[in-house]
């Protein structure tokens, strides 16, 4: 969790910075909030979620689609879906597992949809200096890459972002976290911000 006392100035504007990105790529209707009936509609026959085990994320992850689904089968690893993207860095092995894992779960029909999940902050993409454009660029490639992998249609496989919009709010009760649906016209509106 982002701690305002500890963050530099540079990381306060970072976070300034994607804050705003995040509010126009919602704006713009790249990132639309999903709604509780859909979630529903998803879960009714099983979900295959690929998450990162962020602790300050996770549990309110998990929670919401356990809300809908008893049969959440869950792959994870620190920084979730975006892992999965053939130009993510971290796609050589952890990649490779997180669609091996998701590949099984599907064989063995574990779920019928499968939930991609990214979030920010996200401490891995921090940690690898990643930018929060192409956490959710890679988010949408996963998408298209394990679409292929599994051979479904795209209504099967779901890209989505999980935001905390009080990023430095300690007090967990206090927290506006949301989850979106990436649309493909992300891909439009990112062009811009990932030089």
């Amino acid at each position: 969790m982002l701690d305002k006392a500890t963050c530099s100035i540079a990381q306060q504007k970072q976070v300034e910075t994607d804050l705003l990105l995040l509010a126009e790529l919602k704006k713009e209707k790249g990132l639309v909030e999903i709604k509780d009936d859909r979630l529903k509609e998803l879960a009714e026959k099983g979900i295959i979620a690929v998450v990162c085990p962020d602790g300050d994320h996770s549990i309110d992850i998990f929670g919401h689609l356990c809300q809908y689904s008893h049969r959440v089968h869950t792959a994870a690893l620190n920084g979730g879906a975006m892992l999965m993207s053939p130009s993510n860095l971290r796609f050589g092995l952890e990649g490779r597992a997180l669609t091996n894992s998701v590949s099984g779960a599907w064989q063995m029909e574990k779920g019928k949809t499968v939930l991609l999940l990214s979030h920010w902050p996200c401490g891995q993409a921090r940690a690898d200096d990643i930018r929060l454009a192409w956490v959710i660029k890679d988010t949408l490639d996963a998408d298209n890459k394990l679409t292929h992998t599994l051979g479904v249609g795209s209504e099967v496989v779901l890209p989505l972002f999980h935001v905390d919009w009080t990023p430095f709010e300690k007090n967990v009760e206090l927290k506006r976290r949301r989850t979106y649906v990436i649309k493909k016209r992300c891909y439009d509106l990112l062009l811009p911000h990932l030089v």
